[in-house]
Protein backbone atom coordinates (compact mmCIF):
# COMPACT_ATOMS: atom_id res chain seq x y z
CA UNK A 1 0.00 0.00 0.00
CA UNK A 2 0.95 3.50 -0.87
CA UNK A 3 -0.15 6.81 1.23
CA UNK A 4 -0.40 9.55 -1.00
CA UNK A 5 -0.49 13.28 0.70
CA UNK A 6 -1.61 15.94 -1.30
CA UNK A 7 -0.81 19.93 -0.94
CA UNK A 8 -4.61 21.37 -1.98
CA UNK A 9 -4.24 25.23 -3.12
CA UNK A 10 -1.53 24.89 -6.64
CA UNK A 11 -1.22 21.29 -6.05
CA UNK A 12 -3.97 19.10 -6.22
CA UNK A 13 -6.60 22.10 -6.90
CA UNK A 14 -6.79 24.05 -10.16
CA UNK A 15 -5.81 27.51 -9.74
CA UNK A 16 -9.48 28.67 -9.49
CA UNK A 17 -9.07 25.91 -6.89
CA UNK A 18 -11.80 24.01 -8.70
CA UNK A 19 -11.33 20.32 -8.40
CA UNK A 20 -11.08 18.62 -12.04
CA UNK A 21 -13.05 15.23 -13.09
CA UNK A 22 -9.74 14.02 -13.78
CA UNK A 23 -8.47 14.45 -10.93
CA UNK A 24 -11.27 13.35 -8.89
CA UNK A 25 -11.68 10.43 -10.52
CA UNK A 26 -8.03 9.54 -10.14
CA UNK A 27 -8.13 9.89 -6.49
CA UNK A 28 -11.75 7.84 -6.19
CA UNK A 29 -9.75 5.19 -7.84
CA UNK A 30 -6.02 5.12 -5.90
CA UNK A 31 -8.38 5.43 -2.84
CA UNK A 32 -9.61 1.65 -3.52
CA UNK A 33 -6.75 0.07 -2.39
CA UNK A 34 -4.15 2.97 -1.59
CA UNK A 35 -4.28 6.04 1.06
CA UNK A 36 -4.88 9.82 -0.02
CA UNK A 37 -4.69 12.31 2.49
CA UNK A 38 -4.68 15.92 2.34
CA UNK A 39 -2.32 18.74 4.03
CA UNK A 40 -2.92 22.09 3.42
CA UNK A 41 -2.48 25.72 4.97
CA UNK A 42 -6.10 25.76 4.61
CA UNK A 43 -7.77 26.02 7.74
CA UNK A 44 -10.71 23.00 8.49
CA UNK A 45 -13.89 25.41 8.01
CA UNK A 46 -12.31 26.23 4.47
CA UNK A 47 -11.11 22.41 3.43
CA UNK A 48 -14.49 20.14 4.48
CA UNK A 49 -16.15 20.96 1.28
CA UNK A 50 -13.75 18.70 -0.24
CA UNK A 51 -15.37 15.74 1.96
CA UNK A 52 -18.04 15.64 -1.86
CA UNK A 53 -15.14 16.19 -4.22
CA UNK A 54 -13.10 13.09 -2.31
CA UNK A 55 -16.05 10.97 -0.90
CA UNK A 56 -13.22 7.81 -0.32
CA UNK A 57 -10.57 10.78 1.09
CA UNK A 58 -10.83 10.70 5.03
CA UNK A 59 -8.36 12.38 6.78
CA UNK A 60 -7.33 16.19 6.18
CA UNK A 61 -4.20 18.26 7.72
CA UNK A 62 -5.46 21.12 8.10
CA UNK A 63 -3.73 24.79 9.04
CA UNK A 64 -0.15 23.59 8.44
CA UNK A 65 -0.53 20.65 10.91
CA UNK A 66 -2.29 22.75 13.66
CA UNK A 67 -5.34 20.83 13.28
CA UNK A 68 -6.97 17.06 12.09
CA UNK A 69 -9.90 17.46 10.19
CA UNK A 70 -12.09 14.09 9.45
CA UNK A 71 -13.73 14.49 6.63
CA UNK A 72 -16.26 11.67 7.19
CA UNK A 73 -17.72 12.81 10.72
CA UNK A 74 -16.36 16.42 10.81
CA UNK A 75 -14.81 16.09 13.83
CA UNK A 76 -11.35 18.68 14.41
CA UNK A 77 -9.19 17.53 16.50
CA UNK A 78 -6.22 20.23 17.57
CA UNK A 79 -2.75 18.73 17.51
CA UNK A 80 -1.06 22.62 18.24
CA UNK A 81 -1.20 25.58 19.95
CA UNK A 82 0.35 29.21 20.43
CA UNK A 83 -0.78 29.68 24.12
CA UNK A 84 -2.30 32.99 24.79
CA UNK A 85 1.18 34.78 25.82
CA UNK A 86 3.10 33.24 23.46
CA UNK A 87 0.81 34.70 20.79
CA UNK A 88 1.07 38.37 22.68
CA UNK A 89 4.70 38.16 22.37
CA UNK A 90 4.86 37.45 18.59
CA UNK A 91 2.53 39.98 17.90
CA UNK A 92 4.54 42.82 20.43
CA UNK A 93 7.69 41.52 18.29
CA UNK A 94 5.96 41.63 15.29
CA UNK A 95 4.67 45.53 15.65
CA UNK A 96 7.49 46.77 17.09
CA UNK A 97 9.32 45.95 13.83
CA UNK A 98 6.32 46.67 11.54
CA UNK A 99 3.51 49.14 13.84
CA UNK A 100 0.93 49.41 10.76
CA UNK A 101 1.05 44.68 11.00
CA UNK A 102 -2.45 43.20 10.47
CA UNK A 103 -3.42 40.01 12.60
CA UNK A 104 -5.71 37.35 12.28
CA UNK A 105 -6.05 34.11 13.71
CA UNK A 106 -7.26 30.36 12.93
CA UNK A 107 -8.87 28.44 15.79
CA UNK A 108 -10.78 25.09 16.34
CA UNK A 109 -14.08 27.42 16.47
CA UNK A 110 -12.86 29.06 13.26
CA UNK A 111 -11.45 32.72 11.97
CA UNK A 112 -10.78 35.58 14.22
CA UNK A 113 -8.77 38.65 13.18
CA UNK A 114 -8.50 42.04 14.25
CA UNK A 115 -10.41 45.57 13.20
CA UNK A 116 -8.77 46.66 10.10
CA UNK A 117 -7.43 43.80 8.79
CA UNK A 118 -6.57 43.94 5.42
CA UNK A 119 -7.86 41.10 2.99
CA UNK A 120 -9.07 40.48 -0.24
CA UNK A 121 -11.77 38.82 1.69
CA UNK A 122 -14.59 40.27 4.11
CA UNK A 123 -15.92 38.39 7.37
CA UNK A 124 -18.97 39.58 9.25
CA UNK A 125 -18.35 41.86 12.03
CA UNK A 126 -19.14 38.89 14.66
CA UNK A 127 -15.90 37.06 13.64
CA UNK A 128 -13.61 40.65 13.99
CA UNK A 129 -12.33 41.61 17.55
CA UNK A 130 -9.40 43.89 19.54
CA UNK A 131 -6.11 41.49 19.28
CA UNK A 132 -7.03 40.49 23.01
CA UNK A 133 -10.20 39.11 22.06
CA UNK A 134 -8.58 37.52 18.91
CA UNK A 135 -5.86 35.68 20.64
CA UNK A 136 -7.91 34.96 24.10
CA UNK A 137 -7.31 31.16 24.49
CA UNK A 138 -4.34 30.24 22.23
CA UNK A 139 -4.86 29.98 18.56
CA UNK A 140 -4.09 27.26 16.21
CA UNK A 141 -2.07 29.39 13.43
CA UNK A 142 -1.62 33.43 13.41
CA UNK A 143 -2.12 34.97 9.87
CA UNK A 144 0.50 38.62 9.80
CA UNK A 145 0.27 40.93 7.04
CA UNK A 146 2.19 43.74 6.34
CA UNK A 147 2.57 46.41 4.22
CA UNK A 148 4.23 45.22 1.16
CA UNK A 149 3.72 41.80 -0.94
CA UNK A 150 4.97 38.38 0.93
CA UNK A 151 9.21 37.74 -0.10
CA UNK A 152 11.73 35.64 1.34
CA UNK A 153 13.92 38.50 2.84
CA UNK A 154 11.20 39.52 4.87
CA UNK A 155 9.67 35.58 5.33
CA UNK A 156 13.46 35.52 6.68
CA UNK A 157 13.02 39.15 9.06
CA UNK A 158 9.71 37.86 10.39
CA UNK A 159 10.68 34.02 11.34
CA UNK A 160 13.65 36.11 13.57
CA UNK A 161 11.00 38.13 15.03
CA UNK A 162 9.30 35.12 16.21
CA UNK A 163 11.87 33.08 17.08
CA UNK A 164 11.14 29.85 18.96
CA UNK A 165 7.39 31.06 19.61
CA UNK A 166 5.74 29.29 16.34
CA UNK A 167 7.00 28.08 12.90
CA UNK A 168 6.63 30.89 9.89
CA UNK A 169 6.29 29.65 6.55
CA UNK A 170 4.40 30.94 3.69
CA UNK A 171 1.72 29.57 1.59
CA UNK A 172 0.06 32.47 -0.20
CA UNK A 173 0.96 35.85 -1.36
CA UNK A 174 -0.61 38.18 0.70
CA UNK A 175 0.47 37.12 4.48
CA UNK A 176 2.80 35.30 6.60
CA UNK A 177 1.82 32.30 8.55
CA UNK A 178 3.04 30.96 12.08
CA UNK A 179 2.18 27.45 13.15
CA UNK A 180 2.63 26.52 16.67
CA UNK A 181 6.34 25.44 18.00
CA UNK A 182 6.85 22.01 16.50
CA UNK A 183 4.35 22.13 14.11
CA UNK A 184 4.03 21.33 10.09
CA UNK A 185 2.30 19.25 7.75
CA UNK A 186 4.87 16.44 8.08
CA UNK A 187 4.38 16.10 12.25
CA UNK A 188 0.55 15.89 11.52
CA UNK A 189 1.02 13.58 8.75
CA UNK A 190 3.33 11.37 10.80
CA UNK A 191 1.60 11.21 13.98
CA UNK A 192 -1.56 9.67 11.99
CA UNK A 193 0.79 6.67 11.83
CA UNK A 194 -0.20 5.61 7.95
CA UNK A 195 0.50 2.97 6.42
CA UNK A 196 3.19 1.70 3.57
CA UNK A 197 5.53 3.81 1.43
CA UNK A 198 4.38 7.70 1.34
CA UNK A 199 4.69 10.27 -1.96
CA UNK A 200 4.19 13.86 -1.23
CA UNK A 201 2.85 16.76 -3.36
CA UNK A 202 3.35 20.63 -3.18
CA UNK A 203 4.04 23.86 -4.25
CA UNK A 204 4.65 26.92 -1.66
CA UNK A 205 7.63 27.23 1.41
CA UNK A 206 4.71 25.61 3.82
CA UNK A 207 5.09 22.19 1.84
CA UNK A 208 9.25 22.18 2.19
CA UNK A 209 9.25 19.94 6.08
CA UNK A 210 6.28 17.29 4.45
CA UNK A 211 8.37 17.07 0.69
CA UNK A 212 11.31 16.23 2.96
CA UNK A 213 9.82 13.89 5.49
CA UNK A 214 8.42 11.57 2.50
CA UNK A 215 9.88 8.64 1.19
CA UNK A 216 9.04 10.13 -2.54
CA UNK A 217 8.74 14.47 -2.15
CA UNK A 218 7.37 16.06 -5.57
CA UNK A 219 6.79 19.15 -6.35
CA UNK A 220 4.44 19.97 -9.28
CA UNK A 221 5.97 22.15 -12.77
CA UNK A 222 4.03 25.69 -11.15
CA UNK A 223 5.99 25.07 -7.46
CA UNK A 224 8.08 27.82 -5.90
CA UNK A 225 11.68 27.64 -6.81
CA UNK A 226 12.91 26.36 -2.99
CA UNK A 227 10.41 23.84 -3.40
CA UNK A 228 11.82 22.32 -6.71
CA UNK A 229 15.02 22.30 -5.31
CA UNK A 230 13.91 20.54 -2.05
CA UNK A 231 11.50 18.04 -4.15
CA UNK A 232 13.33 14.46 -5.29
CA UNK A 233 10.89 14.80 -8.25
CA UNK A 234 9.74 17.67 -10.16
CA UNK A 235 6.90 17.36 -12.89
CA UNK A 236 6.56 18.38 -15.88
CA UNK A 237 2.99 19.22 -15.67
CA UNK A 238 0.81 22.28 -13.81
CA UNK A 239 -1.87 21.97 -11.08
CA UNK A 240 -3.92 23.32 -13.94
CA UNK A 241 -2.72 20.02 -15.68
CA UNK A 242 -3.66 17.89 -13.19
CA UNK A 243 -0.18 17.12 -12.40
CA UNK A 244 -0.79 14.85 -9.17
CA UNK A 245 -3.58 12.55 -10.66
CA UNK A 246 -1.30 11.82 -13.98
CA UNK A 247 1.70 11.16 -11.14
CA UNK A 248 -0.42 9.04 -8.96
CA UNK A 249 -1.38 6.70 -12.14
CA UNK A 250 1.53 6.42 -13.57
CA UNK A 251 3.39 5.82 -10.17
CA UNK A 252 0.86 2.77 -9.79
CA UNK A 253 0.79 1.63 -13.33
CA UNK A 254 -3.14 1.73 -12.88
CA UNK A 255 -6.05 2.10 -15.78
CA UNK A 256 -8.56 3.91 -15.30
CA UNK A 257 -12.57 2.82 -15.82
Amino acid sequence: MTTFVSDLDGTLLASDASVSDFTRLVVEVVTGSHEVVLATGRPPRLVSGFAEAFPSVTSAVCANGAFHLDLHSGVITQLGTINELAAHQIVRAIRRAHPTAGFAVETITGHRREFGYRSHYEVPDRMKGTIDEILEGGVGKILIHLDEPVNGKRATEVASLVGDLGVVTVSNPTFYEVAPPGTSKASAVTALDLPGETVAYGDMPNDITLLEWADLGVAVANADEQVRLTAQCVLDQTNDEDAVAHHMIKLLGLSLP
